[in-house]
């Protein structure tokens, strides 16, 4: 969990990272387990940044995702009629290779159905693209 530093630098609880090159390592970390990371902070600090940079970093992909802006179909994708049953395309903006960061934002503002079909849906598409 992000929690800003306070006025003297020191991260506001226990178990929180502070932006910087911590905070760096711990995303490229997670990026090589294919972990989740959960960052909580109030806008402007620099979270999507974090990301941003790691991708950078490494070289590869980095997809920010506003969720509190998305319809279902955004997340699920658009049916499609295959060998006489419906299938659900991948949303055209998720990459079809190489590897990749996916940043899902405001997820306090965001509805639950979208919350549930962004979880869902990202646990989908990780075969799809090895990073992603």
């Amino acid at each position: 969990m992000f929690k800003p530093p306070d006025a003297t630098g020191t991260p506001a609880s226990a178990g929180a990272i502070a932006l910087g090159p911590g905070l760096l390592r711990l995303i490229a970390l997670c990026h090589r387990a294919r972990r989740p990371l959960l960052l909580v902070g109030p806008p402007g600090l620099g979270k999507s940044e974090s990301f941003e940079q790691v991708g950078q970093q490494l070289g590869i992909q980095v997809k920010v995702v506003d969720l509190s802006l998305c319809e279902p179909s955004d997340l699920v994708g658009l049916p499609q009629k295959q060998n006489g049953r419906t299938k659900f395309a991948p949303p055209a903006w998720l990459p079809d290779s190489g590897e990749g960061i996916l940043v899902f934002e405001e997820l306090n503002r965001a509805e639950k159905f979208i919350l549930a079909n962004g979880v869902k849906k990202s646990s989908e598409w990780a075969p799809r693209a090895s990073g992603f």
